[in-house]
């Protein structure tokens, strides 16, 4: 594409950003007045409604696909196919991490003070997933020929927050030779002097449940005939939060444990959740391979006849290394250059938390955090006095960051870029 017909496309597209913001922001509200915490199935269907209609009028093909876990509402899948078969992957995701009654108890709903917009799951992610269709609506109706040219392929977990063990298959089937790029829509950050950030890579999380079986008995009259589960869990719990090793970038946490059932039996059964984070590959594949010998028995051992407790160890839905790679270094550069184009700086950075980027990193050219800017993500409290605040979005971002993605799409598709994969 002539530079001269990309500033013309730019130009066009902006007017129509500044034109179709308003109207914008009522669509995001329309979404963050609907509940989809992620056990809330209905909730999250209801915003696959909502999404799925906003597209639709874009001429995209909507299905749903079931989740394995019945607990989780069906992941969603738009596609509108182009001229060619070179597509563009795009991801969002469609629960957000607040429950009714916290939303309720913070009395956490929509409110705009100055350029701050405070909303549930705002910026993580439905800011996100309406900046994806609010540049893909501009360029349909402003640089159509593209739009029209290429193949488009919009993917939302229905459970990101928690993991989901049949989505990252899903997402790695729809990646073919023709896909360009895959562009996540988590929150950017705000930088200094104007600037902002884009995700070039992340640490990993593994996810794990420990169960641990002993023998219940009366804590009174039986305890030397029974084998507690909480002991054994306990011993496990230290071994495990043992292993942190911040010299590798490796941690072990520890998040929830519960055991037991009355002050005086024994417990027959107890478990612990546990989050690994990894930056490198092998250590994280070192640190989920230990994790895994935890299982078998235990120490802990009834007095009257040595029967032993024991640890059984379950894998859960997690998220591989994403490290910093030649081709997302090459997207960068590329988001980069169409940040500068509209008189914007953007600069890569390494996150901890982890996104569905993870699992396509290593099959195409990936960048996230392209979404608008904010902060305070998964926090409902509002608490001036502590320094704590309700999650928010930058109302001004929503028209810049929409931009760059535009601007980022129309570089894409140019076919030196193309070339240059």
């Amino acid at each position: 594409m002539a530079v001269g017909a990309q500033d013309e496309h730019l130009a066009r597209c902006a007017q129509a950003v500044d034109r179709l913001t308003g109207e914008t922001l009522r669509d995001l509200r329309r979404l963050t007045e609907i509940n989809s915490f992620t056990w809330n199935r209905q909730g999250v269907d209801r915003n696959a409604a909502l999404i799925s209609e906003l597209f639709v009028a874009l001429g995209f093909a909507a299905r749903r696909v079931p989740s394995v876990d019945p607990r989780h509402a069906a992941h969603l899948v738009l596609e509108r196919a182009g001229r060619r078969a070179a597509s563009v992957l795009l991801l969002s995701h469609l629960d957000t991490v607040y429950s009714p009654e916290e939303e309720a108890d913070n009395d956490f709903h929509w409110r705009e003070d100055g350029d701050r917009i405070y909303a549930p799951g705002i910026v993580d992610i439905k800011g996100g997933t309406i900046l994806v269709y609010f540049a893909l609506r501009v360029l349909a109706e402003q640089v159509p020929e593209l739009f029209d040219t290429v193949g488009w392929t919009v993917m939302l977990n229905a459970a990101e927050e928690t993991g989901s063990a049949c989505f990252p298959g899903l997402l790695q089937r729809t990646v073919s030779g023709d896909t360009l790029a895959c562009l996540v829509f988590e929150h950017g950050n705000p930088g200094e002097q104007g600037a902002s950030t884009i995700t070039v890579g992340r640490r990993g999380s593994a996810r794990f449940r420990v169960d641990a079986h002993g023998r219940a008995a009366h804590s009174g009259s039986g305890h030397h005939r029974g084998a507690s589960a909480v002991h054994a869990l306990s011993l496990a719990v230290a071994a495990i939060e043992g292993k942190t090793d911040p010299s590798r970038q490796l941690t072990f946490n520890v998040g929830l444990f519960e055991g037991g059932s009355v002050v005086n039996t024994v417990p027959s059964s107890a478990s612990c959740l546990v989050d690994l984070r990894a930056d490198d590959p092998e250590v994280y594949a070192e640190g989920s391979a230990w994790i895994r010998s935890l299982a078998g028995e235990s120490a802990v051992r009834a007095r009257s006849d040595g029967y032993a407790a024991s640890c059984e160890v379950t894998r859960l839905p997690g998220y591989p290394p994403w490290p910093e790679n030649p081709a997302s270094a090459q997207l960068a550069s590329l988001v980069r250059d169409a940040g500068a184009d509209l008189g914007q700086v953007i600069h890569g950075e390494y996150r901890l938390g982890a996104s569905d980027g993870s699992h396509v990193w290593d099959r195409l050219p990936t960048i996230d955090g392209l979404g608008p800017l904010g902060g305070s993500i998964h926090c409902a409290v509002h608490d001036p006095a502590s320094g704590r605040q309700q999650e928010h979005l930058l109302r001004s971002s929503l028209a810049s960051r929409t931009m760059l993605t535009i601007a980022t799409l129309l570089r894409l598709s140019e076919p030196r870029s193309r070339e240059g994969r």
